[in-house]
């Protein structure tokens, strides 16, 4: 299997239904789609089950630090694939020939393969377009993918091992930032035209309440990973993003 699709899932509701069937609906079906969940009603559970037949349905294991990474690691282990997409259970595919031409990029042998994304409110109304574009900024590490919209290879965890347990909110940018600092490593990607993923607005590094945390675990991120002026870093980064704002 070329792709593996990871959607994790806390609690049942119409958003996970409309984000698989836009997998489903996808032009190619080769992919293998992993949903971990928390828990389900048995009644939930053999709707969706019957519904994508072809989803992997795994229950989380126990999981002391209540961290969403813990579930993500678990499926990535489980996974067949030679490359790995993030389907979050409310996030919708809007391209029907996304997962056809990740397929066949793949056979260039990329290290990865992005998108652009769009952050939608409940209305559906754009609040934000994010797309790679390969720019250096002034504090030496490149522009980083959305992380839906980041097919990446498996092996990636090999080199740079698995999502963190130490950043609730921010493994997904610990684990991206190692990857994207290595200048020993020339990069191999192609970026797919336009967006092609739309997310829903109220993840945990876009909520008010965490902002205090998401800029905490940025600065432990650039001190662990020995970056100079962590805290400065934190704060352009947040700058950085001011103009993905409509």
């Amino acid at each position: 299997m070329t792709l593996t699709v990871i959607s994790l899932l806390k609690n049942y509701d119409r958003s996970c239904v409309k984000s698989y069937e836009s997998l489903y609906s996808q032009s190619s079906k080769k992919f293998e789609h992993v949903v971990i969940y928390k828990s389900l009603q048995k009644k939930y559970l053999y709707f969706l089950k019957k519904k994508f037949i072809r989803s992997k349905f795994i229950k989380e294991n126990k999981n002391k630090l209540k961290n969403k990474f813990f579930g993500l690691n678990q499926a990535i282990n489980i996974s067949t694939g030679k490359y790995i997409m993030l389907l979050h259970s409310d996030d919708v595919i809007v391209n029907k020939n996304l997962i056809m031409k990740i397929n066949k990029l793949s056979k260039i042998d990329l290290d990865f393969i992005t998108t652009g994304v769009k952050i939608v409110n409940n209305e559906d109304k754009i609040l934000r377009k994010w797309i790679f574009t390969q720019n250096n900024d002034n504090f030496g590490f490149s522009d980083i993918p959305p992380h839906t919209g980041f097919i990446y290879k498996k092996k990636l965890h090999k080199i740079y091992g698995l999502y963190s347990l130490n950043y609730p909110i921010c493994a997904d940018f610990d684990f991206m930032l190692k990857f994207f600092s290595n200048k020993n490593k020339k990069i191999k990607f192609k970026i797919i035209d336009g967006y092609s993923i739309s997310m829903s607005f109220g993840g945990d590094s876009t909520k008010l309440k965490n902002l205090l945390r998401v800029f905490n675990e940025d600065r432990l991120i650039f001190k662990f990973q020995r970056k100079n002026f962590p805290t400065l870093r934190s704060i352009y980064k947040k700058i950085r993003k001011i103009n993905q704002f409509l």
